[in-house]
C-alpha cells in the first residue's frame, strides 16, 4: 500500500502545472479542444495562439469566440490538458474577421519561401503539384501538438516515398503575400 502511495505521488511531482489568461479565438467542441490567443506562460512559453485540449468538454458550452479565459494547463507525459476552465472576469474581446478570409477551394494568393539549401521557392514552382505544408517550430511547448504533426509529415514522407519531393525551410522565412 505505502508503495502504491509512493507511485501516485511520483506521478502527480512529474506533472507540471501552469496559469493561462487568453482569449478564445476558435472552438472545436467535437475535438475537445478550443484555440486561444494567450499572454506568456510563466516560466514555459511566450504568448502566442495555441490550441488546447479541455479535460472536461461540457466546459466549453459557455465559451465563444472572444471571451476572455483562464484555465491550468497541465503538462505530464507526452500530454497537455486544459483543466479548471473559467470565463475570466472582465470585458470580452471583439475579434473582427481577418480582411482577407480564405475558404476551401480559393486559390493561393503567391509566397516565397526560402528552402533548406537557400533556395528560394514561389507558388508558381509548385503548380500542379500536391503541397502539404506546415509550420513546425524547433521548441514546441506543447507535446501533444507539435511532434504529432512532425509525425503526420513523417508518415505522409514515408507513403509517397519516392513520389514526394521534401522541401524544408528555414526557420524564421515565413511566406509573403
Amino acid at each position: 500500500m505505502r508503495a502504491c502511495l509512493l507511485m501516485v505521488a511520483a506521478a502527480a511531482a512529474l506533472a507540471k502545472t501552469y496559469p493561462v489568461d487568453g482569449i478564445v479565438l476558435a472552438l472545436d467542441p467535437a475535438a475537445h479542444t478550443m484555440l486561444v490567443a494567450h499572454r506568456p506562460i510563466a516560466r514555459y512559453m511566450p504568448a502566442m495562439v495555441m490550441p488546447f485540449r479541455v479535460s472536461q468538454p461540457a466546459d466549453l458550452a459557455a465559451l465563444y469566440p472572444g471571451a476572455r479565459v483562464q484555465f491550468d494547463l497541465v503538462i505530464k507525459n507526452r500530454r497537455s490538458l486544459a483543466r479548471n476552465l473559467r470565463k475570466a472576469a472582465g470585458p470580452d474581446t471583439a475579434i473582427a474577421p481577418p480582411k482577407e478570409q480564405m475558404h476551401v477551394g480559393d486559390a493561393l494568393p503567391d509566397f516565397r519561401l526560402t528552402d533548406q539549401l537557400g533556395k528560394a521557392i514561389e507558388l508558381a514552382d509548385l503548380r500542379g503539384k500536391v503541397v502539404a505544408i506546415d509550420f513546425i517550430y524547433t521548441r514546441c511547448p506543447l507535446p501533444d501538438v507539435c511532434p504529432r504533426l512532425s509525425a503526420n509529415f513523417a508518415t505522409l514522407q514515408r507513403r509517397f516515398r519516392g513520389r514526394a519531393s521534401i522541401v524544408r525551410t528555414e526557420p524564421g522565412h515565413i511566406p509573403r503575400t
